[in-house]
């Protein structure tokens, strides 16, 4: 897989992801004040837009997804000891799936790729 592959197959898996996302909110069907968890994917998607964004200026972001990847981790099993296996679970698990999927592949370009070389002209 050549360097500009790699990057849109992350790209892709990040948009994926964040679909994922959104499929487990609305399968929880919440009601009253728990509907404020919906306005969390508007939060969510703004990460994932910013990730893309420092993906597409050439800044190295697997750490960063490993960070969110682990976060991803802490919630789903959390959501999994307070509902078992549900829509939701299954969502959550496949998003954060992508996101290490994601992380791992950008963790194989070499990191020449990432320092951008300023040359001073005198």
């Amino acid at each position: 897989m050549n360097l500009i592959n790699k990057i849109n197959t992350s790209i892709l898996l990040l948009i994926i992801s964040f679909i994922c996302t959104v499929c487990a909110t609305y399968s929880d069907n919440f009601e009253g004040w728990e509907s404020l968890f919906y306005s969390f994917d508007a939060i969510w998607g703004a990460v994932i837009l910013w990730l893309i964004y420092d993906l597409k200026k050439k800044k190295d972001i697997s750490f960063t997804l490993f960070i969110v990847s682990f976060i991803c981790i802490a919630f789903t099993v959390d959501d999994y000891l307070e509902y078992g296996q549900s829509k939701s679970f299954y969502f959550y698990t496949l998003e954060t799936i992508l996101l290490l999927t994601c992380a791992i592949i950008l963790k194989s370009i070499d990191k020449t790729y990432w320092i951008t070389k300023k040359v001073s002209v005198k």
